[in-house]
C-alpha cells in the first residue's frame, strides 16, 4: 500500500508539473526551518531542531499536491531538549499527499491520499509552525505513536472529508483508512486502521485544510470543538486497539485556548490496557503593526499509561512550557524564547539519572515561500 500510494502521487504531481503552462497551475516551494539554542544545567546545545523543504502544487479549485523532505534534529545531542531525538542529518521524506475536490466550487467533499498524518486530535492536525507554544504538545506524539506505530504518524491512507454549513456555524469531517506501523500491524492482519474527525464551528467559517493552521489574526473569533477516534481489529499483537478524544481551539481578540483529552486502549485475551494524555494552551497575541506581533503563552502537557507487554511508554509524565514569540515579519521570521521543564525524565526509557530536565530556549524560525 506504501508503494502504491508514493507511486500515484508521483504519476499525479508529474502530471500537474505537464500542465505548468496553463494559468490555473500554481507552483510554490517552501522552506521552512526552527533553529534551537537550548541551555539547560548540564548542556549548551545550537541545533535545527526542525527543518522542511518542498513544494505544493494547486490546480484550479480542483487538485493541491504537496511534499517535502525533512532535516530534522541536525547537530542534536542526546542532552539536549527535547531528549529521545538523537541527530539525524540524513534528509528523507517527510509527507506526499494529493487532494481532489470533485465539487470545485465547494469544500463539501475532499479525498485526500497519500503518506501523511492521520486525522487524530486537532493538536496531530496542526502544523508546527503556528503553535504559540515551543512546539506542538507532547500529547500529539504520544496518541500518534499509540494509533499508528509511529512517533511521527506518517502514514499511507485515503481521507474523506469537507466543510459544510452557514458561514458562523458550521461542520467539518473527516474519516480515514490507515496503513498503520510495524508496531501495531502485520503482513498476516486485515485489521486497517479507522480514524475520524468530527468538528463543531462557531464564528467565522474557515475552508477546509488536511492540515490546520492555529488562529493567529486578533481579528477571527471563533470557537472550534472537535472529537475525534480510532480503531484496529485484531492483529497478533493484540486483540483490539482504539482511541478517542475531544478538543477544542478558540480565539477572542487575541486571546487564544487550546486543549484535548484522549483515552487510549488496548486489548488483548482478557487484559485491557488503559492510558489517557493531553493538554492545555493558553495565549495572548497582540499584534503591534500590520507585519508584527507579540504572542505570549503557556502550555501544560500530561500523559500515563498501564505497564504493557507492547513496548508501550508505561508510567506517567507531565511537562510545561512557559515562553514569548515575536513575529518580525508576519509568520516569515519567528523569534521565540520559552522555558520548559519535564517532571520525569526517565519516562522517556533513556538513561539520564544525572540530566536535568529543565532548559531555557531561545528559537529562531524561518518560512520562505
Amino acid at each position: 500500500m506504501y508503494r502504491f500510494l508514493i507511486s500515484c502521487c508521483l504519476y499525479m504531481a508529474c502530471s500537474l508539473f505537464s500542465l505548468a503552462t496553463q494559468p490555473e497551475v500554481v507552483f510554490k516551494p517552501f522552506l521552512k526551518t526552527q533553529l534551537w539554542n537550548a541551555v539547560s544545567a548540564d548542556d549548551v546545545s545550537t541545533y535545527i531542531r526542525r527543518g522542511r523543504v518542498g513544494m505544493g502544487i494547486t490546480l484550479g479549485n480542483t487538485w493541491a499536491f504537496s511534499t517535502c523532505l525533512e532535516f530534522d534534529n541536525t547537530g542534536k545531542d542526546q542532552w539536549a531538549i527535547p531528549s529521545g531525538s538523537l541527530s539525524d542529518a540524513n534528509v528523507g521524506l517527510w509527507d506526499m499527499y494529493l487532494s481532489w475536490k470533485p465539487l470545485s466550487d465547494k469544500n463539501i467533499l475532499v479525498i485526500t491520499s497519500g503518506y501523511t498524518l492521520p486525522q487524530l486530535s486537532r493538536e496531530v492536525m496542526t502544523k508546527p509552525w503556528f503553535i504559540p507554544s515551543l512546539e506542538k504538545a507532547k500529547s500529539s506524539t504520544f496518541l500518534r505513536n499509540f494509533v499508528t506505530g509511529k512517533s511521527n504518524g506518517i502514514s499511507p491512507m485515503v481521507n474523506v472529508g469537507g466543510v459544510f454549513g452557514g458561514d458562523h456555524h458550521w461542520y467539518e469531517y473527516n474519516a480515514s483508512l490507515i496503513q498503520a506501523g510495524k508496531d501495531v500491524h502485520n503482513e498476516n492482519s486485515l485489521a486497517e486502521l479507522l480514524a475520524g474527525r468530527f468538528n463543531l464551528g462557531l464564528g467565522k467559517k474557515m475552508p477546509y485544510r488536511y492540515k490546520k493552521k492555529s488562529i493567529l489574526s486578533a481579528e477571527h473569533n471563533a470557537l472550534v470543538i472537535g472529537i475525534n477516534g480510532s480503531y484496529q481489529g485484531e492483529t497478533q499483537d493484540f486483540d483490539a486497539n482504539m482511541s478517542y478524544g475531544l478538543d477544542l481551539i478558540g480565539n477572542l481578540k487575541g486571546l487564544k485556548a487550546s486543549a484535548e483529552y484522549s483515552r487510549m486502549t488496548r486489548m488483548i485475551d482478557d487484559d485491557v490496557f488503559k492510558g489517557n494524555t493531553g493538554f492545555v494552551r493558553i495565549s495572548y497575541n497582540e499584534e503591534i503593526s500590520n507585519a508584527r506581533r507579540c504572542e505570549a503563552s503557556l502550555m501544560f502537557t500530561f500523559y500515563d499509561f498501564d505497564s504493557n507487554p507492547f513496548g508501550l511508554k508505561s508510567g506517567t509524565s507531565s511537562y510545561f512550557d512557559v515562553g514569548f514569540d515575536f513575529y518580525a515579519s508576519a509568520n516569515v521570521v519567528k523569534v521565540s524564547l520559552h522555558y520548559t521543564c519535564s517532571a520525569d525524565e526517565s519516562f522517556y526509557n533513556i538513561n539520564l539519572s544525572d540530566h536535568k530536565p529543565e532548559a531555557l530556549v531561545l528559537g529562531l524560525q524561518f518560512i520562505l515561500i
